[in-house]
């Protein structure tokens, strides 16, 4: 008995039909392969991303070098800082600070040589920055007076003074952030005086002022008391209850305000992946 095979046209029937079939197939299992690959990807940068943002708040919280820039970078984060390694990827930043409370900065070294700064806003970057003004050099046996001045006839300003050296400032939070470098430095600061039309007076007023600084411990940054017994906190003495010394370290209060722009490179294509931009307190 002779065998019937499949004719021409069955076969390319035949063909067709398990083309059809295969190709939906084969662009299924290739999508469902771009889609494991894209979720691996998307993992990976996740990770590396929550890693950069401890990295940054990290060196926010530790590093004061930065105060006189409107605009600066913190050094690049790696993926292969990972604990099991991912060096595909790195993170750069961009931090703009964009509002202090901080009147002023101060700065002691170990000379005891005082340097103040003074809030000024950048008009061209759009933030605050903190622009030097004069030193105190160490000839002064490293004693600072500081006398502060609140005006009262309507004008949003004040005067601080550092041994009789004036420094205006307008729209003043009447805060003060310190920075010491072990020095001896010792700082009077008795409350906050009145000035009338830019005369200045002996009258205190009910104003506070806030000298806040990492060198201050928890003990040592207690509220002082009631005048006339001196309270301290490392390098400042005062004698009114008007002054307090606050330890940043140990305070819930955020008193800086930073747009943050965040860089996700993919190093092995050389391009950018990912983009941020946020705000934070610090």
């Amino acid at each position: 008995m002779k065998l019937k095979g499949f004719s021409l046209i069955e076969a390319i029937v035949a063909v067709a039909i398990f083309a059809i079939i295969l190709v939906p197939i084969g662009i299924a299992f290739n999508q469902s392969i771009r889609v494991t690959s894209k979720s691996k990807e998307n993992m990976d940068i996740a990770q590396v991303l929550n890693k950069a943002m401890e990295k940054m708040y990290a060196e926010m919280a530790n590093d004061v070098s930065h105060f006189t820039d409107t605009v600066y970078f913190l050094p690049d984060y790696s993926g292969n800082e990972l604990q099991y390694g991912n060096d595909r990827y790195r993170v750069k930043y961009t931090v703009k600070r964009l509002e202090s409370d901080f009147d002023l900065i101060l700065t002691a070294d170990s000379s005891n040589t005082v340097s103040v700064y003074q809030k000024v806003y950048d008009a061209t970057y759009g933030g605050v920055r903190y622009d030097y003004r004069f030193s105190l050099p160490s000839g002064l046996s490293g004693i600072v007076n500081i006398e502060v001045y609140k005006e009262t006839s309507g004008v949003n300003r004040a005067e601080y003074k550092f041994n009789n050296i004036p420094l205006i400032i307008e729209r003043p939070n009447f805060k003060i952030y310190f920075i010491d470098n072990s020095s001896a430095v010792n700082c009077n600061i008795n409350g906050v005086f009145e000035m009338s039309g830019g005369v200045l007076t002996s009258n205190y007023t009910a104003q506070s002022l806030e000298v806040w600084s990492k060198s201050f411990s928890v003990s040592s940054a207690a509220s002082p008391l009631p005048s006339p017994t001196a309270s301290s906190a490392i390098n400042f003495t005062t004698q009114r209850t008007t002054v307090r010394f606050i330890s940043y370290n140990d305070s819930k209060f955020y008193h800086q305000l930073f747009e943050v722009t965040m860089e996700i490179w993919d190093e092995k294509r050389n391009r950018k992946v990912r983009d941020y931009k946020f705000m934070v307190r610090g």
